[in-house]
């Protein structure tokens, strides 16, 4: 069954050629567009075919890959892994209540890493404290430091954070693995990118990081692994891990 189209073509060039074309064959204008319409349609089956393909595969890499996408709202809250195992963190790996001292260290360094001695003399110190509450770890942090190397001291205000707990529910929170990372990257990187960033690239196998303490505009972040993925040496380690957050300085 026929269907009448009516349209209208602003090039003459276009329009004249046709007209020669329909003289040619010896037939009226409108059936020569019409022949030129029914060869020309196969072609442009194609040409919608492969663009609605292209479009498809398009979309499913930007969604999958390429463009990021605003999340869905959700008409429900739904807690992150970061948010579940810092509620974990706060009420069965760490004691709610804090340590903070005032510290006095011979220092023989000539620099202010933190030298054998000195870090010898503090976990002793501290090494009694959690023995008092029978905690299983102990996170000491310089909240400051100085140096006097005239008199060989190293002075400052302390922060020990007491763990009575490493692992809860099959995870571990990996002591050994924590690092200092500026707020800044984090927010700008991502943790991922700032983690790979400050382990040369190095990327570590977890669950997820999650901050556990603040200072000097960084943060102190801790690994979360499944504990069957954790050996033997990594679950006994240090008890008390000493972190210099003024100069990123970590020992476990």
């Amino acid at each position: 069954m026929s269907q009448r189209i009516t349209f209208s073509n602003s090039n003459n060039t276009t329009v004249g050629i046709f007209k020669k074309f329909c003289r040619i064959k010896g037939i009226s204008l409108s059936s020569g567009i019409s022949f030129v319409m029914d060869a020309t349609a196969p072609l442009l089956e194609k040409i919608i075919s492969h663009h609605n393909d292209a479009n498809e595969i398009e979309k499913i890499i930007s969604q999958a890959y390429l463009l990021p996408t605003k999340p869905p709202i959700r008409s429900v809250p739904v807690r992150s892994q970061e948010e579940y195992y810092l509620a974990i963190w706060n009420t069965h790996i760490r004691y709610t209540i804090d340590s903070l001292d005032h510290n006095r260290y011979k220092h023989n360094s000539s620099n202010r890493r933190i030298g054998n001695n000195e870090k010898k003399s503090i976990r002793e110190s501290q090494g009694k404290i959690i023995e008092k509450y029978n905690a299983k770890k102990g996170i000491f942090i310089y909240i400051d430091r100085r140096i006097s190397y005239a008199y060989k001291l190293s002075a400052g205000h302390s922060n020990l954070i007491m763990i009575k707990e490493t692992s809860y529910d099959g995870v571990f929170f990996d002591f050994s693995k924590m690092i200092i990372v500026p707020i800044l990257e984090l927010i700008t990187l991502g943790i991922d990118e700032a983690v790979s960033r400050k382990n040369d690239n190095v990327k570590i196998q977890c669950i997820c990081w999650i901050p556990v303490y603040y200072i000097n505009n960084k943060a102190l972040i801790i690994p979360i692994v499944h504990e069957d993925d954790a050996s033997a040496l990594t679950k006994n380690g240090e008890k008390i891990i000493i972190v210099e957050p003024f100069k990123d300085e970590i020992d476990m």
